[in-house]
């Protein structure tokens, strides 16, 4: 259990630990101040490193190992990628579809995510798209043509439509691209 029940209540046993840490430290300074009377200018050199809080850093979650804030490859072009986010889907595509996303959000004055909120926002669009990022960008692409203010799944209906569409505009562009070439 976390919590430790003590005289008068409860406690968290690593909490009340590093108070007793802190406070020993700051005695044992005030002790060595007191001790040299000589040069009271200089005052670290009070310092003794083996009253250093060996685990300070114990809590900083660290996401992609070493070197966590360089960008991996496939989000090179990725503008609003976050080093403390984990993506489901690790592609280039992605980066596009989610930078378009955040920057519709942007421009329509919609509240900023959080790292939270941006993180189960990404999870939630691997879940309803079924880990399938053509689903996933058919999602982001259909909120934001229906001026929404979350990521919504077209109903089925809509989604044959999205797909059909897609298919229909890659065979314009291959006919338009065609007839604009020089004979």
């Amino acid at each position: 259990s976390l919590l430790k029940k003590v005289d008068g209540g409860f406690q968290v046993e690593w909490v009340a630990e590093s108070i007793l840490k802190r406070r020993a430290y700051s005695d044992s300074r005030r002790k060595n101040r007191t001790k040299k009377e000589k040069d009271m200018n200089n005052i670290c050199s009070s310092y003794d490193e083996h009253m250093e809080n060996e685990i300070e850093n114990e809590n900083i979650i660290k996401k992609g190992g070493v070197g966590e804030n360089i960008k991996p490859p496939w989000a090179k072009n990725f503008h609003h990628w976050s080093p403390g986010i984990q993506y489901p889907f690790e592609s280039e595509k992605f980066g596009r579809i989610w930078d378009q996303w955040l920057d519709y959000k942007k421009q329509r004055n919609l509240d900023d995510y959080t790292s939270i909120s941006e993180s189960e926002a990404i999870n939630n669009l691997a879940y309803l798209s079924q880990g399938d990022l053509k689903k996933a960008e058919i999602m982001v692409k259909h909120s934001i043509a229906r001026n929404w203010k979350s990521i919504n799944p077209p109903d089925k209906k809509q989604e044959s439509f999205h797909e059909e569409s897609a298919i229909k505009l890659n065979a314009d562009e291959i006919t338009k691209k065609n007839n604009s070439r020089p004979y």
